[in-house]
């Protein structure tokens, strides 16, 4: 039984992580990244196959929609969901973590921009950081949309452009902020007053989590 799909020819491992494989590779004489999702021998086998098979369909359907919604990803080429492989074009640039110090208000518009298209189409990113997002000539690429879902819960959205806020926080010190101003900037201006109600529970959460963070320190 062949590890990789047939007419793949493997190149390098990319990354290795508790759910799956990225290898980058040719397929049918194009440059592509398989994801391979892991068995995992301590669960039930039934489960585990049936995990895998959902998770692939799930992220090649959530590609599918964020590719109609108007955003940059990869374009899927073929799913194996029993398994649990998916092929996807390979987006050659540098992460925003590469590239953000250099880049312009512009681009990070643009990053917001899609953000809010993606939210607006219901994508729940569920992994929003910044090597998530990559550059190719001054436009952003989305991938990895393995943690991803559909939802109508504005609290989710919130919870993607946390996870985005934190990751340059962390990243850049005090000089995020001018940063994460532009790709704020970006969503509201995309989504209106939709998307100021999106940015309002963002703030609740950054309330709330001060609010642990002082408990903690009594």
């Amino acid at each position: 039984m062949s590890e990789f799909p047939g007419e793949f020819i493997p190149e390098k491992l990319l990354y290795r992580g508790a759910e799956a494989e990225l290898w980058l590779g040719t397929w049918l004489n194009m440059k592509v990244v398989l994801k391979k999702r892991i068995k995992k021998g301590y669960r039930v086998r039934e489960l585990d196959d049936e995990l895998i098979k959902s998770r692939t369909l799930k992220e090649a359907s959530l590609l599918y929609e964020a590719k109609k919604a108007g955003i940059k990803a990869p374009y899927v080429l073929h799913v194996n969901p029993v398994k649990g492989w998916l092929i996807m074009t390979f987006v050659e640039g540098k992460s925003l973590t590469e590239v953000i110090q250099e880049e312009n208000e512009e681009l990070l518009s643009k990053v917001g921009r899609d953000i809010y298209l993606m939210h607006s189409s219901k994508i729940y990113h569920g992994d929003l950081t910044p090597s998530n997002i990559i550059v190719v000539n001054h436009e952003p690429y989305f991938i990895d949309f393995g943690l991803g879902e559909k939802v109508s819960d504005i609290e989710k959205f919130a919870e993607d452009l946390n996870v985005l806020q934190k990751s340059l926080q962390s990243k850049l010190g005090e000089s995020y902020y001018k940063k994460w101003k532009a790709i704020v900037n970006g969503y509201i201006t995309q989504g209106g007053e939709t998307s100021r109600e999106i940015i309002d529970r963002l703030n609740e959460i950054n309330k709330r989590g001060r609010y642990k963070q002082r408990k903690k320190g009594e």
